[in-house]
């Protein structure tokens, strides 16, 4: 991201306000904190002996001993969650649909191609293919909401190629993916001299983190370090 992009933080505030109210993130907006694992404890103490600052992870999830709250199931990264405590797509719609009941369907498996577009370049339809049942479909559609990430909407409208976008929707100036880049992740192994003491733990595998060194004066855009 460029240091001049035209919006700031302060501008997306109050979308990301209002979604994390919706998805009941964990310690915003009246909703408490997701607990410490044990195993997150002891990362905190140490933190705090090295002079950084713990902090507990927001979450997507509602923290156990509240109502549907989580049961540590194990099943938070890959399965869906039994008791309703994690939002996602099946279990929490953002969308207030109560009045128009059925109005919202989800096509499990379905992956789209590409977008169709008409002649005034509006979209007209989506040309989609379930691997399931080796099936191809075409959904006309009025209008269509991209938010597949970064990577895979870019790859989304590059595919979308026809005679009204012939090198992809919005790909006029040849910028649509440019610049894209996969995250650099670091990772740290840490040991306890008893681990037999430490009770088995079956939540969210991150419950703690710091953010000290999220902005650094190295940084040309500060954010980073």
């Amino acid at each position: 991201m460029e240091i001049d992009w035209p919006i700031s933080l302060l501008d997306l505030e109050p979308f990301y306000s209002e979604i994390e109210s919706l998805l009941e993130i964990s310690g915003t907006y009246g909703f408490q904190p997701y607990p410490a694992s044990q195993r997150g404890l002891l990362i905190s103490n140490a933190m705090r002996e090295l002079g950084i600052t713990p902090k507990s992870v927001p979450l997507a999830i509602r923290p156990p001993k509240t109502t549907n709250g989580c049961i540590e199931c194990s099943s938070c990264n890959h399965l869906v969650c039994p008791t309703n405590a994690k939002a996602n797509i099946l279990a929490k719609s953002v969308l207030d649909d109560s009045a128009f009941p059925g109005s919202i369907s989800v096509l499990y498996g379905c992956f789209v191609n590409s977008i169709e577009l008409r002649s005034d370049c509006h979209a007209e339809a989506l040309e989609c293919y379930v691997p399931l049942s080796s099936q191809r479909i075409r959904i006309p559609v009025k209008a269509v909401i991209v938010c597949a990430n970064a990577i895979q909407s870019a790859a989304l409208m590059l595919r979308s190629k026809s005679r009204h976008a012939p090198t992809g929707i919005g790909n006029d100036s040849d910028l649509v993916g440019r610049g894209l880049s996969f995250k650099i992740s670091g990772y740290s192994v840490g040991y306890v001299k008893n681990p037999a003491a430490l009770p088995a733990h079956w939540g969210p595998h991150a419950t703690v983190y710091t953010d000290d060194f999220y902005e650094h004066p190295g940084v040309p855009c500060r954010f980073g370090g």
